[in-house]
């Protein structure tokens, strides 16, 4: 009897010392996930509510006229501007960037897609940033950006769209991970 007492007290300090040590282990992963997430998933909530603000002006504009454009860029593009800066900013944070070895393959997916898409979209903006800082363009820069906004300006309003549509479900892949590692 004495024997099997003695057997399952040092049963149960293996059992202790392995649950430490597996804390240990998973307290680095924490950490990371924790950093990645605070205070990045308020920044990228608060991109995606921005984005959903502008593409409902889109909407309401679209229902006062007679086709299915956009409003004019100069209505909203200082808005995106603001907020695609915060998209590049968040998304590329050195603790957002190492913690996403926790996500799992969804949220891996969309974040990859965010940044893809926010890189097929950066010179555009940037085109558009160089035309909206004068203060006065000259007859060239009219006439280049008159021929830019062929393409530029439907390409940067897709991406209005799709952060509107697709950033919210990076927020709650990102809820998930934080509720999964229990970190939020």
């Amino acid at each position: 009897m004495a024997t099997v007492v003695q057997m399952r007290k040092s049963d149960e300090r293996s059992d202790h010392r392995h649950q430490q040590a597996m804390e240990l282990m998973i307290r680095t992963d924490r950490l990371a996930l924790e950093r990645a997430l605070v205070p990045q998933i308020d920044d990228i909530k608060e991109c995606g509510l921005a984005s959903k603000n502008i593409l409902d002006e889109f909407h309401q504009y679209i229902a006062t006229s007679d086709n299915d454009d956009p409003p004019p860029m100069e209505d909203w593009w200082y808005q995106f501007s603001d907020v695609f800066d915060f998209i590049v900013q968040t998304i590329d944070r050195p603790h957002f960037r190492e913690g996403e070895r926790l996500f799992d393959g969804d949220l891996m997916y969309r974040i990859w897609d965010l940044r893809r898409r926010t890189d097929e979209v950066r010179n555009f903006v940037r085109v558009a940033e160089d035309y909206f800082a004068e203060a006065e363009p000259n007859a060239r820069a009219q006439c280049d950006f008159a021929e830019w906004r062929i393409n530029g300006e439907g390409v940067i309003a897709d991406y209005v769209r799709y952060s509107a549509v697709e950033i919210p479900g990076i927020v709650a892949g990102l809820k998930r991970m934080g509720a999964l590692y229990n970190v939020l």
